[in-house]
């Protein structure tokens, strides 16, 4: 068997290219982010009947870094699974994705955010509770339970 030497540098050449597709595949799956939180904390209402969770999630690629920082709501019986999305907001880094939450009332959620993010959904009422966004001048950072 007579192996010429254009066609074998031509299959080298076919495999490396491959080769360096699956590769750059790889990475750039390596590089996008996933759905685990940068922070995540919950907020009890007055009563404890209601559950408001903030959480923030970082997720990096080629031309697609996004942070999402979402705020959702949950009876205190229910788990995660069943909690509803109340607020939405991009933000243009984790530094300025915070928010505060403030029970007024056992049916009143205020959700404070900063500078740096932006609104892109907000439910006004689940089920018996309003919910009430107020936005502020300065970069707001999640406040921790009492």
């Amino acid at each position: 068997m007579t192996i010429k030497a254009g066609s074998l540098a031509g299959r080298i050449d076919v495999v490396a290219r491959r080769f360096g597709t699956v590769l750059a595949l790889c990475l750039c799956a390596a590089a996008c982010g996933n759905d685990d939180p940068d922070w995540k904390f919950e907020q009890k209402s007055p009563n404890g009947y209601w559950v408001a969770e903030a959480k923030n999630v970082h997720t990096a690629g080629p031309g697609n870094a996004t942070d999402d920082t979402s705020v959702a709501l949950k009876r205190s019986d229910q788990s995660d699974k069943d909690a509803m999305l109340i607020i939405d907001l991009d933000s243009e880094s984790i530094e300025t994705g915070g928010v505060e939450l403030n029970w007024l009332t056992n049916r009143h959620l205020e959700v404070v955010y900063g500078k740096g993010s932006t609104v892109t959904f907000q439910a006004v009422k689940l089920a018996d509770v309003e919910i009430s966004l107020r936005h502020v001048d300065q970069v707001v950072f999640h406040s921790l339970p009492n």
